[in-house]
């Protein structure tokens, strides 16, 4: 569970630090699989999402894409 929380913060840190970083989607998708793994959902829908909106052709996004589509079958 403190892995979980490291990742929450280390996740929330790079993306106010490097909004602009070409690394910015794979944090957003670790950081919504971090709340998944602490069973919030709801945050890890909206954040991949969001992943999902903005960088609709990186490989995090079809990713997130088919986690999501499994979960909402």
């Amino acid at each position: 569970m403190q892995l979980t929380r490291d990742m929450l913060k280390f996740g929330r840190t790079a993306v106010r630090t490097f909004p602009q970083s070409q690394h910015l989607p794979s944090a957003l998708f670790s950081l919504g699989q971090a709340f998944g793994d602490m069973r919030d959902d709801s945050r890890k829908y909206t954040i991949w999402k969001a992943l999902i909106e903005e960088y609709p052709n990186h490989p995090m996004a079809l990713k997130a894409t088919r986690s999501l589509e499994v979960i909402l079958r």
